[in-house]
């Protein structure tokens, strides 16, 4: 018969409580390791995310690189602020596309082309950044009224503005 003695050892007792220890420390090891190099490798995280932000390159092919930066950009002037509030996609791609002189309009014709661009320039044009001038002569392609698309002030400030926004933004390499 075995008797039960509460001072005696318990057998595993030992082993149980360096096992507990040895649990128990591992994660207080990684944790004190962790907040060791929390913050710098925050600061690295953080200026690498900054970067990608600040600046992103294209490839081109060859040694021809584009490299896009945030620039800080800078507003507009008040009047040209104003006017290109007012544009969507389409007509910032008109006024950006908008040959140096006069653009030949159709203003009569009944070709779905023809009435798009015509819109396109009267939007311009009621937003102040374009006029109409009467064309004397004919083209072949328009069987009614010529007139010429000339950008004005405001219109040729707003897109040296754009011009300027790009050429701020992005960085050529090679």
């Amino acid at each position: 018969m075995t008797t039960c003695d509460p001072s005696a050892p318990r057998p595993g007792a030992a082993a149980g409580l360096g096992g507990l220890l040895r649990a128990a420390l591992w994660p207080a090891v990684a944790l004190a390791a962790l907040l060791c190099v929390a913050a710098p490798l925050r600061a690295l995280l953080g200026a690498a995310a900054d970067r990608l932000r600040a600046e992103q390159a294209i490839d081109l092919g060859g040694d021809f690189r584009v490299v896009l930066r945030d620039a800080g950009l800078r507003p507009p002037p008040g009047t040209v602020a104003q006017a290109i509030a007012q544009l969507d996609e389409a007509l910032f791609r008109t006024l950006i596309d908008h040959p140096e002189g006069g653009h030949p309009v159709c203003r009569d014709s009944t070709d779905p082309a023809d009435i798009r661009v015509k819109s396109r320039y009267d939007a311009l044009v009621r937003i102040g950044l374009a006029e109409y001038r009467a064309f004397e002569g004919h083209q072949g392609w328009c069987d009614s009224r010529i007139d010429l698309v000339y950008l004005t002030d405001l219109g040729r400030a707003s897109r040296q503005y754009f011009e300027a926004l790009l050429l701020d933004m992005v960085r050529v390499t090679r």
